[in-house]
């Protein structure tokens, strides 16, 4: 059975005979160097803050914002104070741990206020809020978090 693809998402038939991988970069068998040459700045890719920045957002994706926090101060221990752990000032009151802890009234408000402060920032302001939203969601109903932000 032949598959079909969507229109400007060319893809080879799957009933073609496959061709052999060319392997781009990698040495001869007579050459030398038996792996790839590194290219400028690729080091770069694997950072210790790479993998921190990594960390944050997939804490932050999770609704795990106290690990978002501890990573963002450990970024900031390594790199000092810059524009992006500075955007990330709302983890010092989401990221605290006693704020999921409070009646949903207060957590509600103060949630939809940093949510405001969070418009010049739409990347972050999207992990935030799903993170927040799953949060809410573990500890309530879904329709008490909209009751509670309406009334």
């Amino acid at each position: 059975m032949k598959q079909r693809w969507l229109p400007e998402f060319d893809h080879p038939d799957v009933d073609a005979p496959q061709s052999e991988p060319v392997a781009a970069g990698v040495a001869d068998e007579d050459s030398e160097a038996p792996f790839a040459e590194v290219l400028p700045g690729q080091r770069g890719l694997f950072t210790v803050e790479r993998e921190l920045v990594g960390q944050i957002e997939a804490a932050l994706a999770s609704g795990r914002f106290e690990d978002a926090r501890r990573h963002r101060d450990a970024l900031v221990a390594l790199e000092g104070p810059s524009i992006r752990t500075r955007e990330l000032g709302t983890l010092d009151v989401v990221g605290d741990a006693g704020f999921w802890d409070r009646p949903l009234p207060v957590v509600v408000n103060e949630w939809l206020t940093l949510h405001r402060d969070l418009e010049a920032l739409p990347n972050l302001r999207r992990l935030i809020c799903d993170g927040g939203l799953s949060r809410l969601l573990e500890r309530h109903a879904p329709a008490e978090p909209v009751q509670t932000a309406a009334g």
